[in-house]
């Protein structure tokens, strides 16, 4: 829908509207306009039965105020009926409700008979089914088929009947439904025609109103599709003075305003131009002097850093130079005292030697009497084994004794059996002597195997004390004497390195302040020549910054010129 012309799209809607408006009238307004006739045709029966009613109630009252007798009463408003017609066809009758036929002026042979069993082609007992009516609710409609006048071919019948109380009569007329769609039909034509007057209405609307409008904004949109081309040297054509005309004055408007704007967008730009050309000169000039400033400035800046670094690495030098004096002094000091420290070693050394010496020699005496009576003492041990054998041989007697009173006591029978368990009891004891006896020599001879032994050990230490300790012990004397005369010169010696160091650390002390003083004016000069620099650099920069946006702007009054040059005007 969005991509259809607006001729289409007014066409399109004009059709749908008629479209829409008819089916509108002939769904709903038909039917309903049909529905109404139907309602209004049976308003109408109603009414119209009211008339021969009527006549009948005149006819009743004439009655009951004793102006004429029942039957004449009853006569007269039959034969009344019987000539009121309407539409020039329509009629009247009468019926009771016994379905005895009193009055039909259109079939006078129903008169008098009962009309109950009379059925219409759909088989439908219409006077059955009106009696029905009546007694029911007093009044009603019945739909049946019925013979127009002057016809016996039956018609589509609507009635409407209504009882009669005092006299029990049922009174009835009705139209045909084909007079209905005769109405409904004329209806319709109508509307058909004023249907087709909205339709030529609308064509000649269209013709002289929509199809113009079509026309002039067909020309307002090709007059500004050139707009998207930046065409702006035709002017709008369309003069007229509706809404149409108002947007095109409006678009003029803006193409003059546009125009206007494109001049002066052109000599703007030249301005620029030429001026982004003299700032881009004068700012390449100020850019080369920035760079020859800080040229200059950075070698005099590089001189004064290797000034500033030889000034460091000596006053590097020198504290290193004071650092190592002072250690120097530091150690000799230290020294010093470490050769007194070593001197009273040295003479504590000699004295303690000289005792131990003292100490060695008592010990040395005392440990070798003891040690020469603990051999005497261990000669003893060879006794032991001389008591040992001597116990042998008694044991060995003893087992003889054991052996000959048992034979005695088996000689004497019974009376020497408690002496041979006597001396069996001697022989056991005697060769647990023997055993142990045997066990004691064997440890006796461990014994003096191993004393043996130690009195070699002992006089081997004995030996090595005499012949290699003492003799150490006189040597140890004479080192400690040696020491404490090499500790008193070393002592000297510390003493006056140390004094030497003193005087050295001071004259160092005295140059490195002076080289401070030196570096620290070194250092303010950097730090002046470093401010230049960064001063001169920031110039420079700027410049540069300057120049570069000298030809950003130059690049972007290019593409101005480029975008204005598209305008036509």
């Amino acid at each position: 829908m969005k991509n259809l012309k607006l001729k289409t799209k007014i066409i399109t809607l004009a059709v749908l509207i008629l479209t829409v408006f008819t089916g509108f009238i002939l769904i709903y307004v038909l039917p309903k306009a049909n529905g109404l006739i139907e309602d209004k045709t049976v308003q109408k029966l109603e009414q119209l039965v009211d008339l021969p009613l009527s006549e009948i109630q005149r006819e009743y009252d004439l009655f009951l105020n004793g102006a004429i007798s029942e039957a004449d009463a009853k006569q007269n408003a039959l034969e009344v009926i019987k000539s009121f017609r309407y539409e020039e066809v329509e009629y009247f009758w009468v019926n009771d409700l016994e379905g005895i036929m009193l009055m039909h002026p259109i079939k006078p042979e129903l008169d008098s008979t009962d009309v109950l069993g009379i059925q219409d082609p759909d088989g439908k007992y219409l006077f059955q089914e009106m009696v029905d009516v009546a007694k029911a609710n007093g009044e009603g409609n019945v739909h049946y088929q019925w013979p127009k006048p002057g016809s016996e071919a039956p018609q589509p019948k609507i009635s409407f009947v209504k009882v009669f109380e005092p006299w029990g009569w049922v009174v009835g007329s009705g139209v045909y439904v084909d007079d209905l769609q005769a109405i409904k039909l004329g209806l319709l034509r109508d509307v058909m025609i004023a249907l087709a007057a909205i339709v030529v209405f609308s064509i000649i609307i269209m013709i002289f109103i929509i199809l113009p409008l079509n026309k002039n904004l067909k020309k307002i949109t090709e007059e500004t599709s050139k707009y998207a081309e930046l065409d702006f040297s035709e002017q709008m054509s369309l003069l007229s003075k509706d809404e149409l005309g108002g947007i095109s004055a409006s678009f003029e408007k803006v193409r003059s305003e546009l125009i206007m704007m494109v001049t002066n967008l052109k000599s703007i730009s030249k301005q620029l131009d030429h001026s982004a050309q003299e700032i881009s000169v004068s700012s390449g000039e100020l850019e080369e002097a920035s760079e020859s400033t800080s040229l200059s400035v950075t070698d005099i800046s590089a001189v004064i850093e290797e000034t500033s670094a030889s000034m460091h690495q000596v006053n590097q030098t020198i504290d290193e130079a004071r650092d190592a004096i002072e250690v120097v002094a530091s150690k000799a000091s230290d020294g010093a005292l470490n050769a007194s420290s070593v001197s009273d070693r040295a003479v504590k050394l000699k004295n303690d030697a000289e005792l131990s010496e003292k100490d060695a020699i008592g010990i040395y005496d005392e440990v070798k009497e003891k040690l020469e009576i603990a051999i005497k003492r261990a000669e003893e041990v060879d006794k032991i084994n001389e008591f040992l054998e001597g116990i042998l041989r008694i044991s060995s007697q003893t087992q003889l004794l054991a052996l000959n009173a048992s034979i005695e006591a088996a000689r004497a029978g019974e009376a020497g059996r408690g002496f041979a368990v006597v001396a069996g009891e001697i022989s056991k004891l005697a060769d647990e002597s023997t055993n142990m006896v045997g066990g004691i020599k064997v440890t006796v001879d461990y014994i003096k195997d191993t004393v043996g032994n130690l009195v070699e050990d002992a006089t081997s230490i004995l030996t090595f004390v005499e012949e290699r300790v003492l003799k150490d012990y006189k040597k140890l004397i004479e080192i400690g004497d040696q020491y404490n005369v090499d500790a008193n010169a070393f002592n000297d010696i510390m003493l006056e390195l140390s004094a030497i160091s003193e005087e050295l650390s001071s004259s160092m002390t005295t140059i490195a302040t002076s080289v401070s003083e030196v570096f620290k004016a070194t250092e303010q000069e950097a730090e002046q020549i470093d401010r230049i620099q960064a001063m001169t650099i920031t110039v420079a920069e700027n410049a540069s910054k300057v120049n570069s946006s000298t030809e950003e702007n130059h690049a972007i009054v290019k593409e101005l010129n480029e975008m204005i040059a598209k305008f036509k005007v």
